[in-house]
């Protein structure tokens, strides 16, 4: 049989060849031993050379330990880098075998903290204003990370923290241990914290992440007449109109009298304007206005809005919107109009679904600054901002340099 063939059916079996040489020892050197030291070698098995003195001893014990073999898995309570010893002792029917000391060394590293994609602001606000502080959404915050182990010896973890501000806020002594829920409750006040994650490995290694800047915004409410002035306007609004239109049906019915009045006494007659439509309009107020919002739609019935020095809600929800904008592009609460320090209007977006444009641009979350003139897009409604008293428009003004000589100056 080939060589070949036997090496690779002790392979597929699992069975050492150990080939016996009947020779003297130099002949090892042989090239005619060579094959025998192949078979032996790919099998997992030893050339051994035949001692007439010494007989098949060696030999009798190297297929002995070939025998049953026994695998023992253990918890290591290395908790130390460096060098370790060990040693197994083992009782076979009550004789205790004892195999000799070994000695090993071990790398141990406390872990690597990664916080996988914590939030960078958070804001919390509410339309409701009977809504405490504390209970505005999101109420909390799921922070997670992820435990890397770079010594290569991967083990549970024994403790995970959530520290706020170097308080710890969130605790977990069971798994899952990667996910730390941050309880918003307490942040009432628009600021900046410091996010930062503590492990605790089952080895009793501690490791810290990296810190993470949070910023909160934390809106109020609107409170008292602030809170119910956009649906009491339309509330009085809406009388109006039924106190105009039972006037107008007790004109009509007095006229229809006189007319059909047998033998009247003919009177004299004047010119009667006919009575207008009553149209749904919003309570203007009495300051003097700083600026303006003209609507620009003509399919939007609105007159102008004059903007007083206040903060305005701009949506379609009269509950909601000081100013509404009855449009099916419109949210309900679409965009706010806030009154600066120094005179001016910001714009901000209120997570309105089409998103507020001014100049045919996209404001950002933060929003932007008005200019007079500027055009504001609401889904498809379109306002102009203007001021009651606008600045007087930059003027860009090209002054020639000249040198010594009087002549123009090289750049």
């Amino acid at each position: 049989m080939p060589l070949e063939n036997i090496i690779s059916r002790a392979r597929s079996t699992g069975t050492s060849i150990y080939p016996v040489l009947l020779a003297n020892p130099e002949d090892l050197e042989l090239p005619e031993t060579e094959p025998l030291k192949r078979l032996a070698e790919e099998t997992g098995g030893r050339l051994v050379l035949l001692d007439p003195e010494a007989g098949l001893a060696d030999l009798a014990d190297l297929i002995a330990d070939q025998g049953r073999q026994y695998e023992l898995t253990y918890t290591s309570r290395v908790t130390n880098p460096g060098p370790h010893q060990i040693r197994l002792e083992v009782n076979v029917d009550g004789v205790e075998v004892a195999a000799p000391v070994r000695s090993f060394s071990v790398d141990l590293r406390p872990p690597e903290i990664l916080l996988l994609d914590p939030p960078r602001a958070i804001r919390r606000a509410s339309d409701d204003p009977t809504l405490p502080l504390a209970e505005l959404p999101p109420k909390s915050v799921e922070v997670e990370f992820l435990a890397n182990f770079p010594d290569g010896y991967a083990r549970p973890l024994a403790l995970s923290q959530l520290r706020v501000d170097g308080q710890v806020v969130s605790e977990q002594e069971q798994p899952p241990f990667e996910v730390l829920t941050w309880d918003l409750g307490q942040v009432v006040e628009t600021g900046e914290h410091r996010l930062q994650v503590r492990v605790v490995d089952s080895i009793g290694m501690e490791a810290l992440s990296s810190v993470a800047i949070v910023r909160v915004e934390v809106q109020a409410p609107p409170q008292g007449l602030a809170a119910i002035r956009p649906g009491l306007l339309y509330f009085l609004a809406a009388i109006a109109i039924l106190l105009a239109g039972a006037g107008l049906a007790v004109g009509l019915l007095s006229m229809g009298q006189r007319a059909a009045r047998p033998g009247g006494t003919p009177r004299e007659t004047s010119t009667t304007r006919a009575p207008r439509a009553a149209t749904l309009h919003r309570e203007l107020p009495d300051e003097p206005a700083e600026a303006h919002l003209r609507p620009v739609s003509p399919s939007l019935q609105l007159e102008d809005i004059p903007l007083i020095g206040k903060d305005v809600i701009l949506g379609r929800d009269p509950s909601l919107a000081a100013v509404p904008l009855d449009h099916p592009s419109v949210d309900r609460m679409h965009a706010r109009l806030i009154r600066l320090a120094d005179g001016g209007y910001l714009l901000q977006d209120q997570g309105s679904l089409a998103g507020t444009w001014v100049n045919f641009e996209q404001i950002p979350e933060s929003g932007v600054r008005l200019r007079h003139g500027d055009q504001i897009h609401l889904g498809d409604v379109c306002l102009r901002f203007e001021y009651e008293n606008p600045p007087e428009p930059r003027r860009i003004v090209v002054k020639i340099l000249e040198d010594d000589k009087g002549l123009p100056a090289k750049t």
